[in-house]
């Protein structure tokens, strides 16, 4: 099964370079306004960028909000790496890099892919090792490998504002075709938690052929209602899931539904009013059913959260990001939610930011990134030495404080302790040794 084992992004925003291993379920744990939402936003870009055409490619190039304007940053090229599998037998390393277009003074146009590499190794063959089959170390030309006994030798034409992998994809008669598409074709996922998930299952107006109609949510409910249709046994997997997280919850039912008086089968009405899909709901503590829309935000965030990764799924996604997944979860919930999203999420791997102290007795030390402050404001993600996570233990207790509490002390404290972060962390560039 194809997957992202690995990422690094850099030049953006304020990343200079930073490495996640991604574990079936990898944290970012940093405090307030640190950079761990562009972490994410930075990995969703670059996946992003290899799947648009050329004149978006372009336009993204221009993204003023990803481009640093740090003081150590400014004038950093944005970068992507993506390591992983292809299936069993094969694995692969992919990466590129452009220079921002912006407005300077050096000389340097902007709004080019300056690199590119892809490296793949079979674990089957003779050679042990990763074997070149894009090298480009320039705007305008590249070498690729044109036969599977040759070298990474034959020169292809490209354009600054386009991807060696993307035209190689076109090579229909191409020994390696279908791994180039293959990697053309990866997919991650970027769930929003932060907005106010109601809008899910909320009454809106829409116009609809010159007429204001009623909508509920932004498909949300009716995507439920298919499921339970053409998937039951994913649909009663994910209401199973549902409702042993809200254990209040009797009935949990996504139907189809008429807004305003049903209009007969008549040739002169003005318009039909639509189905729409809602989902119905009853608490233990309520004498009826009530829309979903009624039940507390928390309870929204779950469905939302959930229904993310069933979909996820069915897309054939490798990586799925969510910003702050204990937002409007209670802490006693947590747990029980990470346990039924590692069920839920076989094959597809989880990136999440948290700035919960008590996310921390529930992850391993690789699954773990904490945010270490620094005088640069350049992020910093590192995982603690498994070696060391006792003697944290042990200084916790003695303080009177959670491994958590003790890490995020940590984050506040150790800006000038070098020799802190040494003990405890493993270095930047390989933060699973």
């Amino acid at each position: 099964m194809k997957s992202i084992d690995k990422v690094t992004v850099g030049g953006f925003c304020n990343i200079e370079s930073t490495t996640i291993d991604l574990q079936n379920q990898t944290s970012l744990l940093a405090t307030n306004n640190y950079g761990k939402s562009n972490v994410l936003e930075a990995i969703d870009f670059g996946c992003f960028f290899i799947r648009e055409a050329s004149v978006n490619k372009l336009a993204l190039m221009q993204y003023a909000p990803a481009i640093s304007i740090n003081k150590q940053m400014a004038g950093r090229p944005f970068s992507f790496e993506i390591e992983g599998h292809i299936d069993n037998a094969t694995l692969y390393k992919y990466s590129y890099s452009f220079i921002w277009m912006t407005d300077n003074e050096s000389g340097i146009k902007g709004g080019q892919i300056i690199k590119e590499s892809l490296k793949i190794k079979k674990t089957t063959g003779a050679h042990p090792g990763f074997s070149n089959y894009i090298i480009r170390d320039g705007v305008n030309e590249a070498k690729y490998l044109s036969s599977e006994k040759g070298r990474c030798s034959t020169k292809i034409a490209i354009n600054g504002d386009s991807l060696v992998l993307n035209k190689l994809s076109n090579f229909d008669n191409l020994f390696c075709v279908n791994i180039i598409r293959e990697l053309n074709n990866l997919v991650i996922l970027n769930i929003d938690t932060l907005d106010n998930p109601s809008k899910h299952f909320d009454y809106s107006l829409r116009n609809l052929n010159g007429k204001p109609t009623i909508h509920i949510g932004d498909g949300l409910p009716q995507y439920l209602f298919s499921l339970k249709k053409n998937s039951i046994d994913k649909y009663e997997y994910l209401k199973s899931a549902i409702m042993s997280l809200v254990p209040t919850l009797e009935e949990f039912d996504p139907v189809p539904v008429k807004i305003g008086d049903p209009v007969e089968e008549q040739q002169n009405v003005p318009y039909k009013i639509p189905t729409e899909y809602d989902v119905l709901v009853k608490d233990k503590y309520n004498n009826q059913t009530t829309r979903f829309a009624y039940l507390s935000t928390g309870c929204m965030k779950l469905v939302h959260i959930l229904s993310a990764i069933v979909l996820a799924k069915e897309k054939g996604a490798q990586l799925l990001l969510i910003e702050e997944l204990e937002n409007s979860v209670h802490p006693k919930l947590l747990r029980s939610l990470l346990s039924i999203i590692e069920d839920m999420c076989e094959g597809v791997k989880i990136l999440f930011t948290s700035h919960s102290p008590q996310l921390a007795q529930y992850l391993s030390p690789k699954q773990l990134y904490v945010g270490l402050p620094n005088c640069n404001g350049v992020v910093d993600f590192r995982t603690v030495k498994a070696n060391k996570v006792d003697k944290m233990l042990t200084v916790a207790n003695e303080m009177n404080m959670s491994l958590g509490e003790y890490l995020f002390m940590l984050m506040e404290d150790v800006e000038d302790d070098a020799d802190l972060i040494n003990m405890y962390f493993n270095k930047k560039d390989n933060c699973n040794e």
